[in-house]
């Protein structure tokens, strides 16, 4: 789990998190590509909503307050989104943030399996 003084969590953080284990352990035990993987996969669902929404890039920009070299490194998966960030997003476009882990079905079936209380 994260320390109390780790304010930033990203979206990679929440889908290790979602693995099961801490984030310590399976950072460590994950390569740069597979996260770097993960940061690509989310930024396309993130693009493809934004494009849903028929928002611009400068659209977006302006509505959460992030420059727009940023933004378009969120979308190609060149920078990790943060969690605030991530919700910024998500209210503006109306979508859910699982949505962008649909296809990381191995994360899915881990947190689908599990008791309600684990979860």
């Amino acid at each position: 789990m994260l320390a109390r003084d780790e304010t930033k969590v990203t979206i990679a953080d929440i889908a290790l998190a979602l693995s099961g284990g801490t984030l310590q352990r399976d950072r460590a035990s994950m390569s740069s590509n597979d996260l770097n993987q993960v940061d690509r996969m989310v930024g396309g669902h993130l693009e493809a909503a934004r494009r849903r929404a028929g928002l611009s890039v400068i659209g977006v920009c302006a509505a959460i307050g992030v420059d727009e070299i940023r933004y378009r490194r969120f979308e190609t998966g060149r920078e990790r989104i943060d969690a605030v960030s991530l919700q910024r997003i998500c209210r503006l476009l109306g979508v859910s943030p699982l949505d962008f882990f649909d296809t990381l079905s191995e994360f899915r079936a881990d947190v689908e399996d599990r008791p309600r209380w684990m979860c």
